[in-house]
């Protein structure tokens, strides 16, 4: 499936998420950057506040384009190095949580500021992102949001690799994917249109869309 931009995926999730339209109890979370413009048109067509969970990928060494796990809000850890057939050393991956989990911290005060999060006990909540390669970044974002005992916690995601729905299914109640693709290089080779997403347009999608409450 091919998308012609964020805004279009976003409204195609919206279509399949129609039981949470004006939930009082529904909120989306969307991974920065890129989740946050298809988060904002998400929000807008059910109707619900927006806000962001931050969840950033631990680098391979000598590939930081190769994830091999991601470090969530409150500084979990969650390694994947299946993939590259070795455990890197331990002093790397300390190095490289400790880099990220500052990288973490930048990002919420230049996205939130000194705003308190959202109190997620009991409500519905959707985590979005523009799309899923490796995985990783997802999978510190869920595992952050569902130990704040959500009711419920879906995932939505325009496209993802095939066998997606096994490796998110321990964290989600609901996983909607509109795309399940056999060979995923890039998620931007999916968009006519994917520009990048600066911070500035991020915080100005989210003040406007904060919990009211």
């Amino acid at each position: 499936m091919q998308f012609t931009d964020r805004a279009h995926a976003a409204k195609l999730l919206s279509n399949k998420l129609k039981k949470f339209a004006h939930d009082p109890k529904g909120i989306v979370l969307a991974i920065p950057r890129g989740g946050v413009e298809l988060g904002a048109v998400l929000a807008d067509e059910l109707q619900l506040s927006l806000d962001v969970v931050v969840s950033k990928k631990i680098c391979a060494p000598g590939n930081p384009e190769f994830a091999i796990g991601s470090v969530n809000m409150r500084g979990e850890v969650v390694l994947n190095t299946d993939d590259l057939g070795t455990t890197p050393a331990k002093e790397y991956i300390d190095t490289e949580v400790a880099r990220v989990k500052q990288a973490i911290q930048e990002k919420l005060r230049t996205l939130r500021g000194t705003r308190p999060f959202p109190d997620l006990k009991g409500k519905h909540v959707i985590v979005v992102d523009d799309g899923i390669a490796t995985g990783s970044t997802m999978k510190g974002a869920l595992e952050y949001v569902r130990a704040e005992r959500p009711d419920v916690l879906i995932m939505a995601v325009p496209v993802a690799p095939v066998g997606a729905r096994d490796q998110f299914d321990p964290w989600c109640d609901e996983i909607l994917i509109l795309s399940e693709e056999p060979s995923l290089g890039s998620v931007g080779a999916f968009y006519n249109d994917f520009p990048q997403v600066e911070d500035s347009r991020a915080k100005q999608l989210l003040t406007t869309r904060w919990l009211s409450a």
